[in-house]
């Protein structure tokens, strides 16, 4: 049922790197054995395929699934508010602090939006969703497979003859496409010869190539990703879809069927063929008719075959020129009630209902014509729960002329909806910067804000309208407050930054009226805010607009290099510790220094820019712990240190020391330990347990291994100062 879906591994896994590391990506593919019937299959973007648990009796989940778009899953009418997809493919992530805020799952994955806030999974778009914790913090892993920049060979599904130049080419994926009724289920490839062709990667469960290098499309939230289970095939079935009943051997079909559904000697008949599906039970079952006759089905049994056509409403068939679906449809409602109480024979006595009709047309003389009539219908609102006026409704079309009609008939320009916004931030939200002018020389407020304390600068900012915000911060009859806060304390330049605008945010940093040491209810500054959105153009411009706040903390003593190294984002962490006057021994309220974090979430590349940039690798935390105690304390070094061979562990260590290095756990802890040494950690020193480095070292062996390696490095000083002494003497 899930075949095409990508997967990486799951909570209950244990086959080592069958799967060829932690975050490769595999492909679920159709039963590679013909008594297979249990879990499911997955070939892994090397080619190697295997079977595993998926629910059901075993209760293990070995797999996690990391794309569904694969299946054709598409959230028809639902916008990315980072990167603007529109129609978002495969899992979707609402954010559950914020009116109306979606991510698709490449945005989510990318920290796009408030680390700090929960998100709704919502993994189809016939089911609510599941609630997962904020990503602040949250365990990272690195995808790697068949993405764009992996070089590839021939696979096992291979059927295209010498495309590719002949056996045993090797091409460059260059990017990743999908065909109707799937997503992100082809890569394009670049071979020796030139050739450009695309090769299924997921296609109906088929993988034409194998990785030789694999490549990233960079990390991903793993805990947050669901479980792959083989037998809740709810979210992803819809009546009219067509599914295929497995040709599995007869025996092994019949013992499935009675597990679940029962047996009909019917069904046998059924193996291979197309069905159309009637219904999902509660349990999971699927009733299929197959040529008129109709069974419940096992659904590990079935693989889907072809989605039912979604039907996508879009602002073209509404007949109107709209920025946005939902507040077209909105509008299109309003319109639909007025029509209904005009037609069912209630008068409209002050014309308020027809002037609203005919300024969200953009009729203009019948506006002037129903303004002549009745003056005061320009005050009307709709009823309902939307509570819009004419001039709110032109503002968002764009209609200058029945805006600058209504305007003169005076129109109340301050006039709220439910939500609170007024005629200017309709124009905003509609991105309509002529109409955002002359509502502004026509006296609209400037700083009005809605029931979210948000100005048509927040609205304008967040929006991405970069015209809108422009006018809005040059008009010089009043001045914009760039300093105005949301409900959550958030200024214009706070929602600015994760949309990563560059030039709204230029334009906001360098704002003379500015204050970027602004804190929101989070008590984050904009440095702060723009290392925790991961936007480097906007840590650089704030640093440049005001370097003093490179070592400005919040209340729990997190600086802007604390934030960074938590969180693993080493180009940022390069960027602050090479600023003027960075402080790198800053300690948060419980003792730690940013090299502290970077170690104890083994963030190599972090770990790296802070030593490297003088970073003090002794310094103690509130426990009296350095960097190398928590190394050496933390409970999977001394799983690994208790039975690893003190001669592998020398292996690692000279093959790390000599520029080498490993994506797994055990030789990632052992790396850290030798960098740190290496770079003048002090085995000796004692936390306020009266522990050594030594003391907190499980394995006679290892123990051994660290004051070797610090002896060598202690004897490494001691040649370099005695040279340093000659050479001064001389």
């Amino acid at each position: 049922m899930f075949i095409g879906v990508r997967v990486v591994r799951g909570p209950d896994w244990k086959w080592g790197d069958q799967d060829g590391g932690k975050g490769c990506v595999g492909t679920v593919v159709p039963a590679q054995a013909k008594d297979s019937v249990t879990g499911v299959w997955v070939r892994w973007d090397s080619g190697q395929a295997a079977n595993y648990r998926a629910g059901g009796a075993s209760g293990k989940y070995d797999l996690r699934i990391y794309d569904n778009a694969q299946l054709g899953v598409k959230h028809p009418n639902v916008e990315c508010d980072c990167c603007q997809e529109r129609g978002v493919v495969g899992i979707r992530w609402k954010c559950l602090e914020c009116h109306d805020f979606d991510l698709c799952h490449s945005c989510y994955n990318e920290g796009k939006h408030d680390l700090g806030h929960r998100f709704t999974r919502i993994e189809t778009n016939s089911v609510p969703g599941f609630e997962v914790p904020c990503r602040f913090g949250a365990l990272k892993c690195r995808s790697l497979g068949i993405f764009p920049g992996a070089r590839v060979m021939r696979g096992p599904d291979w059927e295209w003859e010498d495309q590719d130049g002949g056996d045993g080419k090797v091409g460059t994926v260059s990017e990743v496409s999908g065909a109707k009724g799937s997503h992100r289920s082809w890569v394009s490839v670049q071979w020796p010869n030139r050739s450009i062709n695309q090769y299924r990667r997921g296609h109906e469960g088929k993988l034409d190539l194998r990785y030789t290098e694999k490549e990233t499309m960079g990390d991903f939230y793993i805990e947050h990703l669901p479980r792959l289970d083989g037998t809740r095939v709810r979210p992803y079935l819809d009546s009219g879809d067509k599914v295929r009943l497995l040709d599995m051997d007869p025996l092994k079909l019949k013992e499935l069927q009675l597990e679940r559904c029962g047996w009909n000697e019917e069904i046998k008949d059924c193996r291979g063929k197309v069905g159309e599906v009637i219904m999902v039970d509660k349990d999971g079952d699927v009733k299929v008719n197959f040529g008129g006759s109709s069974y419940f089905i096992n659904p590990l049994c079935l693989v889907m075959e072809k989605k039912k056509e979604a039907e996508e409403t879009s602002a073209g068939a509404l007949d109107t020129n709209v920025g946005e679906l939902l507040a077209a449809l909105l509008l299109k409602s309003e319109l639909e009630k007025l029509r209904g109480g005009l037609l069912d024979g209630s008068a409209d006595t002050s014309g308020g209902a027809a002037l609203f009709q005919a300024a969200a047309t953009g009729n203009t003389n019948k506006v002037r014509e129903i303004i002549s009539d009745h003056p005061e219908a320009v005050k009307f609102q709709t009823g309902g729960t939307q509570r819009q006026t004419a001039l709110q409704a032109a503002s968002h079309r764009g209609h200058m002329d029945v805006v600058t009609a209504l305007v003169k008939a005076k129109a109340p320009l301050e006039k709220q909806d439910e939500d609170g916004d007024t005629a200017l931030a309709y124009a905003v939200l509609g991105d309509k910067p002529e109409i955002v002018k002359c509502l502004l020389q026509a006296g609209s407020n400037i700083n009005a804000a809605d029931n979210n304390s948000l100005t048509p600068l927040h609205l304008a900012a967040v929006k991405g309208h970069q015209t809108c915000v422009e006018v809005l911060l040059k008009h010089d009859q009043q001045k914009c407050d760039v300093n105005y806060k949301d409900k959550d304390g958030d200024s214009p330049l706070f929602l600015a930054i994760p949309k990563n605008n560059k030039q709204i945010i230029h334009w906001l940093i360098n704002h003379p009226r500015i204050n970027l040491r602004q804190v929101n209810k989070k008590g984050f500054n904009s440095l702060h805010h723009a290392v925790f959105c991961q936007i480097t153009f906007a840590v650089e411009g704030i640093l440049k607009a005001s370097p003093n706040m490179i070592n400005i903390a919040k209340n729990d003593g997190f600086s802007a290099l604390h934030l960074a190294a938590l969180n693993g984002l080493s180009d940022i962490t390069l960027i602050l510790v090479k600023q003027a006057g960075c402080n790198k021994e800053l300690k948060t309220n419980n003792g730690q220094t940013a090299l502290h974090l970077a170690v104890d979430k083994t963030h190599n590349k972090c770990i790296e820019a802070l030593v490297n940039n003088g970073a003090n690798v002794n310094a103690q935390d509130s426990d009296g712990d350095t960097s190398l105690h928590l190394v050496m304390m933390k409970a999977s070094m001394k799983d690994i240190m208790r039975v690893t061979p003190l001669g592998q562990l020398l292996q690692l260590a000279e093959q790390l020391g000599d520029g080498g290095s490993s994506s797994d756990q055990k030789s990632n802890l052992v790396a850290i330990a030798v960098y740190l040494i290496k770079n003048g950690a002090d085995i000796y020193i004692k936390n306020k347990k009266g522990s050594n480095v030594l003391d907190v070292t499980l394995n006679p062996g290892v123990e051994k291994l660290l004051k070797d390696l610090h002896q060598k490095k202690r004897l490494e000083r001691a040649v370099k100062n005695t040279q340093d002494v000659s050479c001064k003497v001389s």
